[in-house]
């Protein structure tokens, strides 16, 4: 069986931990050991549901000590024994790819899914991750990125011209949005009934734009028939956006509902609309506006999200930043009176689907791990 380690940064319910979680139902069980190492909070929600998907869950140590956190990551890779891949996730992969390849592991996947510009909390220092990234990430033996704009992100402005690079958006299981039987949400969460919802989906925190969203309900609530606003996620800006609901009054039309386990079930059966006004994002149909499109709801989102290089979608919409409140809250007022979304159908099968990342990846990593490309690897 082959060990499979992939690095995040933590664990939380939405991007790239969601996407591991349905990732691992996809992949051969046979086949592939799989463990998620971790360096966020000892526990976490999501971390039952990783464990029953088959993910071993570890948690490392701060990075922020660099000469600390390469004793525990060098002593972490050796306490596992026969490692066959590592597959990062996170922006400082330098360091991963480095020691990955001290310790003799074959295959190092340095996987970039953020957009220019994201911050990282301050998890590690900016010139930290540039000088590892610059010394150490050739160390690796493939790079994927969910976008061209991630591409750029993780391996610069000249990352065509690397020949390991390989494009790869990352998917849903739209299976998950042929079970519609959700009675009563609506009624449990106190929405009453003919209200619209709109709803924002991610981790709070600044790239996310949540501010501008507040500023779009400060309008709308001055309508006949004002709409409520559903946020799903949490992160570090939380208590700034309580603050931002209480200042402008909007506590009777704004719920933040946290971390959820049943978001398709709240697309399906509550939300009228996805919003999703980012800054900046790493790929061109987030999982997010993804699983909106899936449940057959139109989404409105920044043009700041890189354009999906097949075309645009039906029933997803781009809007500029530039105009501001007044223009996002009158594109809102305007697709809530026709609500034309997407379907599954419509990207089922397409690279937008779990299970091609899932056939993908196993093409990957059986190539690697093949007697022949073993001997080249160095």
């Amino acid at each position: 069986m082959n060990k499979i380690v992939h690095f995040t940064y933590g664990l939380q319910r939405g991007g790239i931990e969601t996407w591991l979680m349905h990732l691992a139902k996809h992949m051969d069980a046979a086949q592939y050991e799989l463990v998620l190492a971790h360096h966020g909070e000892a526990s976490c929600a999501i971390a039952a549901d990783l464990r029953a998907a088959g993910y071993q869950i570890e948690r490392l140590p701060s990075p922020r000590s660099p000469l600390s956190y390469w004793r525990s990551l060098t002593r972490f890779l050796a306490d596992h024994g026969a490692i066959a891949a590592v597959h990062s996730h996170l922006n400082f992969a330098g360091i991963i790819m480095r020691a990955a390849r001290k310790s003799g592991i074959p295959v190092r996947i340095a996987h970039s899914h953020v957009g220019p510009g994201l911050r990282t909390d301050g998890i590690v220092a900016g010139n930290y991750v540039s000088l590892t990234n610059r010394l150490f990430l050739s160390d690796r033996t493939l790079g994927i990125a969910a976008s061209e704009q991630a591409a750029i992100t993780l391996f610069g402005e000249n990352w065509r011209a690397l020949p390991d690079i390989q494009l790869m958006p990352c998917g849903i299981d739209f299976e998950e949005f042929r079970r519609r039987s959700h009675p009563g949400l609506r009624e449990r969460l106190g929405i009453e009934a003919g209200r619209k919802v709109i709803a924002m989906i991610g981790r709070l925190s600044p790239e996310k734009n949540h501010a501008l969203a507040l500023r779009v309900m400060a309008l709308l609530v001055e309508d006949d028939k004002p709409p409520c606003l559903l946020v799903v996620g949490d992160g570090p800006e939380r208590a700034v956006l309580e603050d931002g609901i209480q200042r402008a009054g909007l506590g009777a039309h704004v719920m933040l509902l946290g971390e959820r386990p049943d978001v398709p079930a709240l697309l399906q059966e509550v939300a009228d609309i996805l919003v999703l006004p980012s800054l900046t994002e790493g790929s061109p149909l987030p999982l997010a506006v993804l699983e909106a499109h899936a449940a057959g709801i139109p989404c409105l989102v920044s043009d700041a999200i890189p354009r999906p290089l097949e075309g645009e979608v039906a029933g997803i919409r781009r809007l500029s930043l530039a105009g501001g409140a007044q223009s996002w809250a009158a594109q809102i007022r305007e697709i809530l009176l026709t609500r034309r979304g997407g379907s599954a159908e419509s990207l089922e099968h397409s690279v937008y689907d779990i299970r091609s990342n899932a056939r993908l990846l196993a093409a990957v990593y059986q190539q690697a791990l093949s007697p022949e490309s073993r001997g080249a690897v160095t």
